[in-house]
């Protein structure tokens, strides 16, 4: 047998080579210490609970104006909130609030273009609309992880369809469309389509100096069958892994839940059912308020910090 030739070769015995290669210039100047961080700062936060815990009306209290991606169509409930100066809104106008929800074609469309499209959107509002606003929304990113399951079973070519239904029965359809929802079949093509366009918007946010808030439905992690079924857990509703995962990518997941039928508070802390956490620290009785102004105030008076100007916000 000839000696191997070209780029592989027949190691000897002995000690591994050292390989040493190239390295920049240490960036000495990007150090920073705890006089740097600004406790307040920019937000990245996800909100989620059942459906009328007031999760949309919780992000109105963010500082505006806004660019929401509308995906649950869930924007009618501002306009009570505004009127009973429940938002942090200063009219009901595109000066305070610009809103898109991308709309695909047909119930399981052959060619899923909605993720595309709100990607275009956000692109437009970062690079042509960057100076007119201050809070970026995704509501609800439950719906958007859906799209992204259109689009990773178009890619893989598995997407039900009229030509290629998953059954003659719409009703079967609906209960395929929520098996994939909940994450029981691998979808990994989904699941790296939502994060790698979340780490996307992340990216931008911090570039320009954005907040942005996720919004998502609420998970419900049961045990057992039957009569014995018992609740173990709430978490973000997303596919698979990510219901974990984005809970370590942000800083802050609060969990909203509604008592007495009016009163809605926020949990910022874990708890043995609940997935949240925050950067804020353990601030006595920041959770009875759900409104983002008053939570901030409360950090800020923690701090020492004096409100910023109108023009600062």
């Amino acid at each position: 047998m000839s000696e191997p030739t070209g780029g592989s070769a027949i190691l000897k015995p002995g000690p591994a080579p050292i390989i040493r290669l190239p390295t920049q210039k240490a960036e000495v100047e990007k150090q920073y210490s705890l006089d740097d961080i600004d406790p307040v700062g920019r937000m990245e936060a996800v909100l989620y609970g059942e459906p009328g815990t007031g999760k949309t009306v919780m992000w109105s209290t963010f500082p505006p104006p806004f660019r929401v991606i509308d995906a649950d169509r869930g924007l009618k409930s501002l306009k009570w909130a505004f009127k009973g100066g429940k938002t942090a809104l200063h009219c009901t106008g595109p000066h305070c609030l610009k809103a898109y929800r991308p709309v695909e074609e047909g119930t399981y469309p052959i060619n899923p273009q909605a993720m595309d499209k709100m990607a275009d959107m956000i692109e437009y509002w970062f690079t042509k609309d960057t100076d007119e606003w201050n809070t970026l929304i995704i509501d609800s990113a439950t719906e958007v992880n859906l799209w992204a399951i259109y689009k990773g079973l178009h890619l893989n070519g598995e997407l039900p369809s009229k030509e290629k239904a998953l059954s003659k029965s719409d009703s079967v359809n609906e209960r395929a469309k929520a098996l994939l929802l909940t994450g029981e079949q691998d979808y990994k093509s989904a699941q790296g389509l939502f994060m790698g366009a979340i780490m996307d918007i992340r990216v931008d946010c911090a570039r320009y100096n954005k907040n942005l808030v996720l919004v998502c439905h609420q998970w419900t992690d049961t045990q057992g069958e039957g009569d014995n079924v018992r609740v173990v857990g709430y978490k973000p509703w997303l596919i698979g892994q990510l219901r974990t995962r984005i809970a370590k990518e942000f800083d802050d997941v609060w969990h909203l839940e509604m008592f007495n039928g009016k009163e809605v508070k926020v949990q910022m802390h874990s708890s043995p059912l609940v997935v949240a956490k925050t950067r804020w620290g353990s601030i006595t009785d920041i959770d009875k308020d759900a409104d983002y102004r008053k939570m901030i105030e409360r950090v800020r008076q923690y701090h020492g910090i004096k409100q910023p100007t109108e023009k600062g916000k």
